[in-house]
C-alpha cells in the first residue's frame, strides 16, 4: 500500500482552511492588489506541499497516475495560453496592473488545483475539504438570514433590499458557488440516505440560492439535481431498484425546490415572477435585455481589437458593468480571439475530464457506491459554474477558485478509482 507522505492533520487543517475562506469575498488591500482570504490559504497550500516535497526528497503528484496526469497537463496548457493572450493584451492595455492581476488569479489558480490534489489523495482528507465547503454555505446561509434582523449586518449581507449576498461581493456570486456546491451536498445525502443532517444541508444550500434571487442559478439548481439524481439512480443494480431510486431520488430534488419557492415567495417574491416572464415573454424581461445589450457592446468593442482584446480585465472601462456577464464575451472582449481559443482549449478539457468521471462512475459496478458519487457530483458542480458563468461574474476572481477546487477533486478521485 503506497502511503501518502502529506501529514493527514495539516493536511485537512489546510484544505478546511480553504474551503471556509472562499466564502468571504472582501480581501485586504496590499498595496495595488486585493488579497483575498482564499488566495492566503492557497498560498499558505503550497508552503505545505514545498515543505513536505523537500523533507521527503518527492516530487508532488509524482504519485498520479497516466489519465488523470494527462488532463492535469491539459487544463495547464489551456491556463498557460489564457497567461500568454492576457499578456499579449497588455500591449495597448489602460492599467497594466490590471493585466497583473488578471494573470496572476490563473497562476494561483494552477497552484490551487496542484496543492489541492496533491493534500486530498487520502479520501478523508477530500472528504474534509467537502465538509468545509458546506459549512462555509450553512454559515453563508445563516448570516444572510440572520441579516434581516440587523440592520448593520444587511448592509453587509444583504443587498438591493432583498437579495442575500453573505461576505461576498455580489448575491450573484453568493449564488454560483452555491449552485457550484449543491451537487456535493446531494452527493454526502445520498452517501448517507437516513441521516437527516446531509438533506437539511441540502435544503439550506437550496434555500440559500432561492435567498440570493439569482434567476439564473434557482433555474440551474432545479435543473442539474433532478439530472443528478437521474444519473445516481442508475448506480443500483437491478432495473426496479432503479425505479424506485429515481421515483425517490426526484422526490428529493422536488422537496428541495419547493423550499426554494417558499423561500422566494418569503424574502424576494419579484424573483418568481421574474423566472416566469423568462419562459413566458423572454425578450420583454428586464435581465435578458439587460444582459442581451451587454453582450453585444462587448462584441463591437472586442471587434474593434479582434486579435489580442482591450485588455485583460478592463471590461469596466468599456461596459457598463465590471464584467461582460458571460464569458465568452468577456473573454472576446479582453482577450480577443486569442484568449477566446485559450478559453475554448480550458472548456474542452474540463468537459472531457467530465465525461471520463461520469464514464467512470456508470461503467465502474465494483467501485464503491460512495467514490461513483463523486464521480458524479464534481463534475456537475463544475459544470454548475461554467453555465453560470454564462450569465454571471464571468470566471470573476472572487468565484473560479471553486472551479479550480472541484476541478481538482475530479482529478484525484479518477486516480483513486484507477487503483481500485
Amino acid at each position: 500500500m503506497t502511503t501518502d507522505p502529506t501529514p493527514g492533520r495539516a493536511a485537512r487543517a489546510t484544505l478546511v482552511l480553504i474551503g471556509l475562506s472562499l466564502w468571504i469575498g472582501r480581501g485586504v488591500d496590499v498595496g495595488p492588489f486585493d488579497l483575498q482570504p482564499v488566495q492566503l490559504t492557497v498560498l499558505f497550500a503550497v508552503l505545505i506541499v514545498v515543505a513536505v516535497a523537500v523533507h521527503t526528497r518527492s516530487l508532488p503528484l509524482a504519485w498520479l497516475r497516466r489519465t488523470p496526469t494527462a488532463f492535469l497537463a491539459a487544463i495547464t496548457l489551456a491556463l498557460t495560453a489564457i497567461v500568454a493572450a492576457a499578456a499579449l493584451s497588455g500591449v495597448e492595455a489602460t492599467d497594466p496592473l490590471s493585466v497583473v492581476r488578471f494573470i496572476a488569479r490563473y497562476v494561483i489558480g494552477l497552484a490551487l488545483i496542484v496543492a489541492v490534489l496533491q493534500l486530498v489523495r487520502r479520501p478523508a482528507n477530500a472528504r474534509a475539504l467537502e465538509a468545509a465547503l458546506l459549512l462555509g454555505a450553512w454559515l453563508s446561509v445563516a448570516v444572510s438570514a440572520v441579516a434581516h434582523a440587523f440592520p448593520t449586518l444587511a448592509e453587509i449581507a444583504i443587498r438591493y433590499g432583498d437579495r442575500a449576498q453573505a461576505l461576498l461581493n455580489h448575491p450573484n456570486q453568493f449564488a454560483m458557488l452555491l449552485s457550484s456546491v449543491a451537487p456535493v451536498a446531494f452527493a454526502r445525502a445520498l452517501r448517507e440516505p437516513r441521516r437527516i443532517g446531509p438533506w437539511v444541508t441540502l435544503l439550506v444550500v437550496g434555500a440559500g440560492v432561492a435567498m440570493t434571487g439569482s434567476k439564473v442559478n434557482i433555474v440551474l439548481v432545479a435543473a442539474l439535481l433532478p439530472a443528478m439524481a437521474l444519473l445516481a439512480a442508475q448506480l443500483r443494480a437491478g432495473a426496479l431498484q432503479r425505479m424506485g431510486a429515481t421515483a425517490a431520488l426526484t422526490l428529493a430534488s422536488l422537496a428541495v425546490a419547493a423550499v426554494a419557492v417558499w423561500v422566494v415567495q418569503t424574502t424576494n417574491p419579484r424573483t418568481l415572477i421574474t423566472i416566469g416572464r423568462l419562459f413566458t415573454d423572454p425578450a420583454g424581461t428586464s435581465a435578458v435585455v439587460t444582459r442581451t445589450q451587454t453582450w453585444q457592446l462587448a462584441i463591437e468593442r472586442g471587434l474593434e481589437r479582434p486579435w489580442f482584446g482591450v485588455g485583460a480585465d478592463h471590461a469596466t472601462y468599456f461596459l457598463p458593468y465590471s464584467h461582460a456577464h458571460n464569458v465568452f464575451a468577456e473573454f472576446f472582449l479582453t482577450l480577443g480571439a486569442t484568449g477566446l481559443i485559450a478559453l475554448a482549449f480550458l472548456l474542452t478539457a474540463l468537459a472531457a475530464l467530465c465525461a471520463q468521471a461520469l464514464l467512470t462512475a456508470l461503467t465502474r459496478p465494483a467501485l464503491a457506491t460512495e467514490d461513483r458519487l463523486s464521480l458524479i457530483a464534481y463534475p456537475f458542480a463544475i459544470l454548475a459554474f461554467v453555465a453560470a458563468s454564462q450569465s454571471s461574474d464571468s470566471f470573476g476572481g472572487t468565484t473560479l477558485p471553486v472551479l479550480w477546487i472541484m476541478t481538482a477533486l475530479t482529478l484525484a478521485q479518477i486516480d483513486r478509482c484507477s487503483r481500485a
